[in-house]
């Protein structure tokens, strides 16, 4: 097997070599430092709004079950009270997804400098388990049998998934954050005399035998 980017002969898929060193990273520090901080920051609020929307759907089913239908004032605030719950969901979903979206085109960027498979890492996994999560939050629900456990287990869901997606977008980071702000050499990287001089001597015996 022999890697894509640079040719290298490996022995499987992701193997560590010397190819990130010849392609540098398309992404720099600071964008990969950002494309992080939303993720987490959309996550956090996503899985607020979950608990959010759950505890208001709940207050609006115990309300409804006690309003008398012909209260308007009281049948408003039950349809305002709706619409909120559907508008906080679908826009910190939006967020998220947007966020996320910009944040896997960096990691992939990154991972293919580095001559590591985008699956490599655990950013990838924790998206997926949050996918399944969250549609598992949409299905799983329908089947219980009041409205009570179908809210607190749709919400739990949620914040796991948001839980499992953060654990891996963090690792990703820190993993990655070399092969964003790569180490350049300096001036005094070549300053014989900065050596240590134990290295030194090795040098200079070496160059004797030489």
């Amino acid at each position: 097997m022999r890697c894509g980017i640079c040719d290298a002969e490996i022995e499987y898929a992701g193997q560590a070599h010397t190819c990130g060193s010849r392609r540098p990273s398309e992404v720099s520090a600071a964008e990969w430092a950002s494309v992080n901080r939303r993720v987490v920051s959309f996550a956090i609020f996503f899985g607020a709004a979950s608990v959010a929307a759950a505890f208001l759907a709940h207050s609006l089913a115990d309300l409804q079950s006690v309003t008398d239908d012909s209260d308007p004032a009281a049948q408003a605030s039950l349809a305002l009270g709706s619409i909120l719950i559907r508008l906080l969901a679908i826009l910190s979903i939006l967020g998220l997804l947007i966020a996320w979206l910009f944040w896997w085109r960096s990691a992939r960027r990154i991972s293919e400098s580095s001559g590591a498979p985008a699956y490599g890492n655990l950013g990838f996994w924790g998206s997926i388990a949050f996918g399944v999560l969250l549609v598992g939050s949409y299905v799983v629900p329908g089947r219980l049998d009041t409205m009570t456990q179908a809210l607190s287990v749709q919400a739990l869901m949620r914040v796991v998934a948001v839980a499992a997606l953060i654990a891996g977008v963090l690792h990703t980071r820190t993993m990655f954050a070399w092969e964003s702000d790569p180490i350049q050499p300096t001036p005094d990287d070549w300053d014989a005399m900065s050596w240590d001089p134990a290295v030194q001597r090795e040098i200079e015996r070496r160059r004797r035998w030489s």
